[in-house]
């Protein structure tokens, strides 16, 4: 049985596999920004950076982090862009990526009681899901070159 493009095909493997791409690439961004961050500042970048609500806005280090996060929302559109690449299905993944983050901060820190905290995880859902729509519907509205040929008559 053949689909048709862009089918809506339900495929669970599918769907787990690109929450699982998303939420690698998401802390493999972080993690990449934060070494570089804590390497330019002279910090030295654990997991409690990623994981911690402790950190979050607390110190200079704590305010580096979230800019560091916020820098990483950008870098997480890009790979929604690359890896969900339709508009609609933004949301959806920008939420289970970040709702397995609060999960993984609360066996982490436990249930994150910073007001910074979730300000910064709720800027950072609304820019990645905001850029990732932007970037997507670019590429599934662009232009579809047509050739064929004319007849020359006018």
């Amino acid at each position: 049985m053949s689909h048709g493009f862009r089918s809506n095909v339900w495929d669970p493997i599918m769907i787990v596999a690109q929450i699982t791409a998303l939420q690698c690439y998401f802390y493999f961004c972080l993690a990449v920004w934060l070494s570089i961050a804590g390497y330019i500042c002279e910090f030295d970048m654990t997991l409690a950076h990623v994981f911690d609500y402790h950190i979050i806005g607390r110190t200079t280090e704590g305010w580096i982090t979230v800019a560091v996060f916020a820098v990483n929302a950008l870098v997480g559109a890009v790979g929604l862009w690359i890896v969900i690449s339709r508009a609609k299905q933004c949301l959806d993944f920008t939420m289970t990526l970040f709702a397995i983050h609060l999960i993984m901060c609360c066996v982490y820190g436990g249930i994150p009681h910073s007001a910074t905290w979730w300000i910064m995880n709720v800027v950072s859902l609304v820019v990645m899901v905001s850029l990732g729509e932007y970037l997507c519907l670019r590429s599934e509205l662009a232009a579809i070159p047509v050739t064929g040929s004319t007849s020359g008559k006018t």
